[in-house]
């Protein structure tokens, strides 16, 4: 089986030295930092969404105020 990416040569000696990507591949360190960023990306999103819908609760509360009211002024205008 082969493996991607293919490994680097070997650098002449006295030449400067390459950092090969294998050891992360090996180790699998690339899971180490996703998952956490993945979980903070989740919970970012979770939480634009529940102010986003307490903010939308609240413009709907301060228009059913609006309308309760309003409907009070026409009960109250009708009994006169």
């Amino acid at each position: 089986m082969t493996r991607w990416p293919p490994a680097s040569p070997m650098p002449a000696s006295g030449s400067a030295t390459r950092l090969s990507p294998e050891p992360l591949l090996n180790n699998r360190q690339p899971n180490k930092i996703m998952k956490p960023l993945i979980k903070r990306l989740i919970a970012l999103l979770f939480l634009a969404a529940l102010v986003t819908i307490a903010g939308m609760g609240c413009n709907t509360a301060n228009g059913f105020g609006k309308d309760m009211s309003a409907a009070g002024q026409g009960i109250q205008n009708g009994t006169k």
